[in-house]
């Protein structure tokens, strides 16, 4: 079996990627959103992740949709937290395929990375509640 090229570090991650993004709906539209996502440094050990993008959901009228993140070093991997700090998930760098799991009461969420194709990468969360019930899959590759 051939050696993966995976990331090693935050730093890896630092730069504009473009993002195409699919959300399938339990019940309801597919969804599409066509953007990037920008990594810049935030302060020691910490990059910022930026999305920006136009979403397309069923036949509505597309929207422009932003998030932001930030991505921190820590325990051999990467801790992932909302804009405001409060945690979201973390993962193991030097895997090809590390998953998380985030626990929003009475919510479910659980994200698939996969680095087999660094510098392209995917997250799939698979999402589930009372109100929710949908797959979505973010493929990340350098702009």
């Amino acid at each position: 079996m051939p050696d993966l090229a995976l990331p090693g570090s935050l730093a890896a991650f630092e730069g504009r990627w473009r993002l195409d993004r699919v959300i399938r709906q339990a019940d309801g539209p597919e969804g599409r959103l066509k953007g990037h996502a920008t990594f810049t440094r935030g302060g020691p050990g910490t990059l910022v992740c930026d999305e920006e993008g136009e979403m397309q959901l069923g036949t509505a009228p597309p929207l422009r949709a932003t998030r932001r993140y930030l991505w921190r070093s820590g325990g051999g991997g990467i801790e992932v937290s909302f804009d405001d700090n409060r945690p979201f998930h973390g993962f193991t760098l030097g895997v090809a395929a590390p998953t998380a799991i985030h626990i929003c009461p009475p919510d479910r969420y659980e994200v698939a990375y996969d680095f087999a194709d660094w510098p392209i990468w995917r997250a799939t969360w698979t999402v589930e509640g009372p109100r929710k019930a949908y797959v979505m899959t973010s493929r990340y590759a350098r702009d």
